[in-house]
C-alpha cells in the first residue's frame, strides 16, 4: 500500500491528496507524482513536485540521471552501442555501428551494464535516508548528497538504477 510522507518544507497547498498524488487530476492539468518517483531503498522513494522548484530545500529531487538516455533506448541503439564500447564492454564482433538493419545488438544485460556504469560515472550526487528511529529503522527523511565537488552552475546528476527505468520504457 503506497502513502506519501511530505516533509516540513512542502507546505500545505502543495500537498496533493493521495488520489491526486498517485494518480493525477487531467482536469487542473496536475500529472501524478509518481512518474517523477526515484528509490532510495527499498521501501522509500523521493518524488519531485514540479510546483516546487523555488524551494531551494527541495531542489535535490530535480536531479536527473546522466545515463537515463541509454536507458530509454533501445539494445541496438547507436548510443548504446558507443556505451558498451567506451565502457569496455564485451560485445560480439558482429555488432557493429554501421547499417540501418537492425541485427547490431548488444543484448539486454550489456544493455543495462552500459546504463549503470554511464550512470555511475557520471553522477556527482546520490539520494540516501537521514536519520534513525529509537528502534534504529531508517526514518522516512532523504536528501540528495553530493559525491564531489560539483562546480557552480553543474547540473546535479544522481543515478536512478534500472528500477526506475523499467516503468518508463518506450
Amino acid at each position: 500500500d503506497e502513502v506519501a510522507l511530505w516533509g516540513t518544507h512542502v507546505s500545505n497547498e502543495n500537498r496533493w491528496d493521495e488520489d491526486v498524488l498517485f494518480d493525477g487530476d487531467e482536469s487542473k492539468g496536475l500529472p501524478s507524482l509518481t512518474g517523477y518517483a526515484v528509490s532510495v531503498d527499498d521501501q522509500y522513494s523521493v518524488m519531485g513536485h514540479p510546483l516546487m522548484d523555488e524551494n531551494p530545500a527541495y531542489l535535490g529531487h530535480f536531479a536527473n540521471d546522466g545515463a537515463g538516455h541509454l536507458a530509454l533506448e533501445k539494445s541496438n541503439s547507436l548510443n548504446n552501442l558507443l556505451a558498451a564500447l567506451e565502457l569496455g564492454l564485451d560485445i560480439n564482433e558482429e555488432d557493429s555501428i554501421d547499417d540501418d538493419d537492425d541485427d547490431d545488438e548488444i543484448g539486454v544485460e550489456e544493455n543495462i551494464a552500459a546504463y549503470v556504469l554511464k550512470s555511475l560515472e557520471v553522477a556527482n550526487a546520490m539520494h540516501t535516508t537521514v536519520g534513525k528511529t529509537a528502534d534504529g529503522g531508517d526514518l522516512p527523511h532523504m536528501v540528495t548528497v553530493a559525491t564531489r565537488d560539483i562546480k557552480c552552475g553543474e547540473e546535479i546528476l544522481a543515478t536512478y538504477g534500472p528500477e526506475y527505468w523499467v516503468g518508463h520504457e518506450i
